[in-house]
């Protein structure tokens, strides 16, 4: 039992002198590489999991506002389907009771929310999908697909097939705003019974795997930046006569990793983030140069 809660002690004490005490660095070249290695995989672990934690917490406060949200949802497309809309399935196509195209607007207030695009949705069931480029529409339903616009300077969209899903409706089958609501008033109570579970699942998954592969990732980025770095560092020992390996000198920067992972970790949910990283790369350089400047020439 005190060799597992020694590790804890070991990392704690690891990590503040690798922060901040330049001449703890003196100790690092008579340690072993793996433990440096596994120093800095813990390091990534540990803040990913907090991030994790983070993360999973303020999912799990969602869960009971998703009544308020399933109304609001619910609320939101009864009022945005029009009363004069009448969609008919015929030989597994739709077809309208409207002149097309068919244009769906949100209220003024409401169409901040769909930017940069004017419409919701055009309903034209003889457009072809490419059509959505010049509509300045989010989507776009023409007799057998639904056409979704990703936003892009380019107007690049996404073309989602509905033949299988109009296969298994009946022909001549027909909805207008009477039925729409109807069916929604159906499945609301099978929302507000999948959702909460949805949400749960996905927080419990993001709590078991967001630190072992977010660290894991971020540990393989680490290690292959720090390569040329290390060698900016080793340079700036033989400048300053200092007697030491690249081998050494790149173990010496797996600690001082430690900087710019700690400044990203606690900016990393501000906007000062990019600025940030910056900074951190910065200190590094100036905390391993001191660090190296305090070596022994032998």
């Amino acid at each position: 039992m005190k060799k597992i809660t020694s590790k804890p002690k070991i990392f704690a004490k690891t990590f503040w002198k690798s922060l901040t005490n330049p001449s703890y660095y003196k100790d690092i070249l008579e340690a072993k590489k793996s433990f440096s290695f596994k120093y800095l995989f813990s390091l990534f672990f540990v803040t990913s999991l907090i991030v994790g934690i983070t993360i999973s917490v303020r999912m799990l406060r969602v869960v009971p506002q998703t009544p308020k949200f399933v109304e609001t949802v619910k609320t939101f497309l009864v009022e945005t389907y029009p009363k004069e809309l009448k969609l008919t399935l015929k030989e597994n196509k739709i077809t309208t009771n409207v002149k097309e195209p068919y244009f769906i607007n949100l209220k003024e207030e409401q169409k901040a929310a769909i930017a940069p695009f004017e419409h919701l949705v055009v309903i034209d069931t003889k457009a072809s999908p490419e059509k959505i480029q010049e509509l300045n529409s989010l989507f776009l339903v023409n007799s057998e697909n639904l056409v979704i616009s990703d936003g892009s300077v380019s107007g690049s969209y996404k073309v989602v097939p509905l033949n299988e899903t109009l296969a298994k409706i009946p022909n001549g089958v027909s909805m207008d705003k009477t039925l729409f609501t109807a069916i929604l008033e159906k499945m609301s109570p099978y929302f507000l019974k999948i959702l909460p579970r949805i949400i749960i699942g996905i927080s419990i998954a993001i709590l078991l795997l967001y630190a072992p592969l977010r660290g894991g990732i971020s540990f393989l980025v680490e290690i292959l930046i720090l390569l040329p770095l290390s060698l900016i560092l080793f340079l700036a020992a033989k400048v300053l006569k200092k007697k030491i390996t690249f081998s050494k000198t790149y173990q010496m920067s797996l600690h001082g990793a430690t900087i710019p992972v700690t400044l990203s970790f606690l900016f990393g949910f501000t906007g000062l983030y990019p600025y940030m990283m910056l900074i951190s790369w910065l200190a590094f350089f100036i905390f391993m140069f001191v660090v190296v400047s305090k070596l022994d020439k032998s």
